[in-house]
């Protein structure tokens, strides 16, 4: 199958790597020095000119296109390519409010009793002033969001009110977040373990993925400001209680939802989940792969990934089976100097490690005049390693890192919680 993956990322590195050992011949666009390793580029059209990659599309003779990132989802790249009869997965603009709407989002979930945190969306400083104060008088801690696409680095988690004040006059006063900033929801901050739960739907039918787990805070003991996630381990052992509480708290309501909404949502959504005293709750949804959770989740997967996605289109998800390889996964990113405030670019990156079990996804790299592979950006690399079991893998990747990588800024600590504490 010829297969195009549209994005720039580490989760798009590893899509295009997924396709790539599964024998698919990977187009890519824009991509970058290691997805081109791997899949040609498709021209140098703009990212969001959807006619252009329409028309290069049907020229090469495109089998499927996959979207990796959420702004083009959020345009309408899935209803655009579906005007032109072209197999696209990833859910249309509508769908895409998952992600790109928080305030729409929470709205989903308490019209279909999705459980989820108390909430109020705000549109002014001092509303959000208000409703903030509250909170912490109530005795509740509060967590605050930009309402529209931040990248994964809006959200603050807000021990004192004087913090959460900090956060919103830098949302509205600073307007940091732009456009997406216009809008804000404030929550109340739960408490638990946070595991991410990928399902793969089909608009009738939703078949999880390997749970994972993420790690956001920048530093050692989750500590330090939330980032687009500093590593992540796969799979998370849930046992059977949970798994069935997942499934019929969250995601069949989740899908009863969307189709009393009239979407019929084909694509990954994403739901970051907090496993609280009171079960399972909703902290959000992605409309599209997670980052880093792709990168530990889809070098498991044995299944091959472009018949599942075009089952998925053709709504025929119910008679699929995923298969996954035994063992675990274990990505630790690599940051620039920085990050996630104002990462320095340019540094060298040196020798990337080659070997049958670790695999090193580019997030953030560049070529310089020479030719040389040079950080372009906050999160640089995942490194990811495969083991028979999960402290194997941690072994394995942090072997591969050690000092070799001066410029970075990385966790020690990514999955070891979880070789003692198990969710």
């Amino acid at each position: 199958m010829k297969v195009l993956v549209i994005g720039s990322g580490g989760r798009e590195h590893a899509l295009v790597h997924t396709f790539w050992r599964q024998g698919h011949t990977v187009f890519s666009h824009p991509g970058n020095p290691g997805i081109h390793a791997l899949g040609a580029p498709l021209g140098d059209g703009a990212p969001d000119d959807f006619e252009w990659i329409a028309r290069r599309v049907r020229e090469e003779k495109i089998d499927l296109t996959v979207v990796g990132p959420e702004s083009p989802l959020e345009k309408g790249i899935a209803d655009f390519f579906a005007a032109q009869n072209l197999p696209l997965f990833g859910p249309t603009k509508k769908g895409a409010q998952m992600e790109s709407s928080k305030s729409w989002s929470k709205a989903f979930m308490a019209k279909h009793q999705v459980p989820t945190a108390r909430y109020e969306t705000c549109k002014s400083l001092s509303e959000a002033l208000q409703v903030a104060s509250s909170f912490f008088l109530s005795g509740k801690k509060a967590v605050v969001k930009p309402s529209g696409l931040t990248g994964g680095k809006g959200v603050v988690c807000c021990q004192t009110y004087e913090e959460a004040r900090a956060a919103l006059q830098e949302i509205f006063e600073e307007k940091r977040y732009g456009r997406a900033g216009e809008e804000v929801v404030i929550e109340e901050h739960l408490f638990g373990p946070e595991v991410s739960l990928q399902v793969i739907s089909d608009g009738s039918t939703m078949i999880p993925l390997l749970a994972a787990q993420d790690h956001k805070r920048l530093y050692d003991g989750d500590l330090g400001p939330n980032t687009g996630g500093m590593g992540v381990y796969a799979p998370v052992a849930l046992d059977q209680a949970m798994q069935e509480k997942i499934e019929q708290t969250v995601i069949a309501p989740t899908l009863r939802g969307l189709k009393q909404e009239g979407i019929t949502y084909i694509g990954i959504l994403y739901f970051g989940l907090m496993l609280t005293e009171e079960g399972p709750k909703v902290l959000e949804y992605n409309c599209r792969f997670g980052d880093p959770e792709t990168q530990a989740v889809l070098p498991l997967l044995e299944s091959d990934l472009a018949s599942l996605m075009m089952a998925a289109i053709r709504g025929e998800l119910s008679s699929q089976q995923i298969r996954w390889k035994s063992g675990a996964s274990c990505c630790v990113v690599l940051a620039s100097e920085g990050y996630p405030a104002s990462p320095i670019t340019g540094h060298p990156i040196g020798a990337l490690p080659q070997k049958g079990d670790l695999i090193c996804f580019h997030a953030s790299t560049a070529l310089d005049s020479e030719g040389h592979l040079v950080t372009a950006g906050g999160r640089v690399l995942g490194m990811t390693a495969l083991g028979a079991d999960l402290e194997e893998a941690i072994e394995k990747v942090y072997e591969a890192i050690e000092e070799k990588f001066p410029w970075a800024v990385f966790r020690r600590d990514i999955g070891k919680k979880a070789l003692s504490t198990p969710v």
